[in-house]
């Protein structure tokens, strides 16, 4: 869908193979599937619904939603821009569309949202690795996790963008709901002065945090929350129009560090002073510099102090 590489020969070959059906007795070919919905929703509407899409990959197994929209999506531009008579795929391709596009509006409907998977059983259902139970724990991806019943906010809003690309094939598609197209106009640069007309949200932050500051400057001071994070200069917006988290009203100053941790990242009020390394996911440590002039997201905001993390430990979004 970004077309980054469109050599028709390739699509095709990747099309073909992405559209056949799983089986068994060939359990690498093709993503195809097709799940049972065993479950239904707390009324019970939507049980026993046979649905259509893709697994995660050819070593996964069970329909996984999220790659269903966005592979419906790509079978619809492939089709519009690279059907080619003389290249027959193995199957109806409209066909498959249809059928992806068909299920997902029926999760949709029974479900308000679209889960991950239809296919129930929990995670040591999953660990047991019986894929022919009925309740094989989720759709499982192949490659080291699941993906549960539960309602998903990826494959929910990538049934939205099928939706609003081609809602059923009576429709022509709308480029403009691809979100690996290039955009239409060019995007402005965020850091010109110009350009702020082009960027209302950044307008409106602004315009409401003069109004909640009689008409100040955006002082990280002058907000309690901001404050509390030793922030200085603009934060709500900054220079570039940027409504920091901590300019909520409901945003109160953290709670001072424990006696004696002051000390160790260079005092109250150390300013420009890097905080000592802190821990990284899974306990991986870190070497990130905390001054906020070393971490560009941050220097472009215009922030001084300790940003990566802030005095009280808190790490800004812009780091």
């Amino acid at each position: 869908m970004a077309n980054a590489d469109p050599n028709p020969e390739r699509k095709h070959i990747s099309m073909a193979f992405a559209v056949q059906e799983a089986r068994e007795e060939q359990p690498a070919e093709g993503l195809w599937a097709t799940d049972t919905d065993l479950i239904g929703n707390a009324s019970g509407a939507g049980r026993g619904a046979v649905l259509q899409g893709v697994r995660f990959t050819t070593w996964g197994n069970g329909v996984q939603w999220e790659n269903t929209a966005s592979a419906a999506m790509a079978m619809a531009y492939y089709q519009q821009h690279y059907t080619d008579p003389k290249q027959k795929l193995p199957v109806d391709l409209t066909a498959r569309i249809n059928a992806a596009r068909d299920s997902l509006k029926h999760l949709l409907a029974v479900y308000g949202s679209i889960p991950a998977s239809v296919l129930g059983g929990n995670i040591a259902a999953y660990t047991a690795g019986d894929r022919t139970s009925p309740y094989p724990g989720g759709s499982d991806t192949g490659i080291g996790w699941t993906y549960l019943r539960y309602p998903h906010a990826a494959s929910t809003a990538w049934t939205g963008l099928l939706l609003l690309y081609q809602f059923d094939e009576s429709e022509s598609i709308s480029e403009g709901a691809n979100p690996f197209a290039p955009p239409d106009r060019t995007v402005p640069d965020p850091h010109g002065p110009a350009n702020r007309q082009c960027l209302p949200k950044a307008a409106m932050a602004h315009e409401q945090a003069s109004s909640r500051t009689g008409g100040g400057d955006g002082a990280c001071s002058a907000h309690p929350g901001c404050a509390g994070l030793h922030l200085t200069g603009k934060c709500c917006p900054t220079k570039e129009g940027m409504q920091l988290g901590c300019c909520s009203d409901a945003a109160a100053p953290p709670a001072p560090p424990p006696r004696g941790q002051a000390q160790g990242r260079g005092g109250e009020g150390a300013g420009e002073e890097a905080a000592p390394p802190r821990g990284g996911p899974g306990g991986q440590g870190t070497s990130r510099v905390a001054v906020c002039a070393a971490n560009s997201g941050c220097a472009r905001l215009g922030l001084t102090g300790s940003c990566c993390p802030t005095a009280e430990g808190t790490m800004l979004g812009c780091c």
